[in-house]
């Protein structure tokens, strides 16, 4: 998982071999306009996934995902789009949108899109299923919302009990 922080710069090279050695890399570039992002060049050449918020797009998050696949070696794009959900596109189907889900209410938005990445990747090097992957990382998204600041600890079962429970909600919660 690489940021697109400038001290990141120097662990691009080596991102081919780890591609070749069959180890994903994934990018987030948090908030950029477009696929043609000159900062994010570096990174986009060099990602396997391709994180990014919807938030300053000047096309759709769908056209962006469009773009970005087309242009660079990422097999997978997932724009995180606030109370939207996030729209998940890969190479071997057509876009899916994934609604938000916020079990526990919306309190804080702060690291929504951290959780949405996060909850994502864990998911998917789990799993190898992106679709399976993105519907949990809609829910951690969904759970960091709903406690102030970035001190919420969501483990795996409470998001299956999540997934589980009719209406978006924990078994036992009110």
């Amino acid at each position: 998982m690489l940021t697109t922080a400038g001290f990141v710069r120097d662990l691009i090279p080596a991102a081919p071999a780890a591609r070749a050695a069959g180890v994903p890399i994934a990018v987030d570039l948090q908030t950029i306009e477009d696929a043609d992002d000159a900062y994010s060049q570096p990174w986009l050449a060099a990602a396997s996934v391709v994180f990014c918020s919807a938030e300053r797009l000047t096309a759709s998050p769908a056209d962006t995902a469009a773009a970005l696949l087309s242009r660079y070696p990422a097999r997978i794009v997932l724009i995180g789009m606030g109370g939207d959900g996030c729209l998940l596109a890969t190479r071997d189907r057509p876009p899916r949108h994934l609604p938000a889900r916020a079990p526990h209410g919306v309190l804080d938005t702060t690291g929504a899109g951290d959780a949405l990445c996060a909850g994502f990747l864990h998911y998917w090097l789990a799993s190898g299923d992106p679709d399976a992957a993105a519907r949990r990382a809609t829910v951690v998204a969904g759970c960091a919302v709903g406690s102030a600041g970035t001190d919420v600890h969501i483990s795996a079962g409470h998001i299956d009990d999540l997934l589980r429970a009719s209406g978006g909600r924990a078994s036992g919660s009110e």
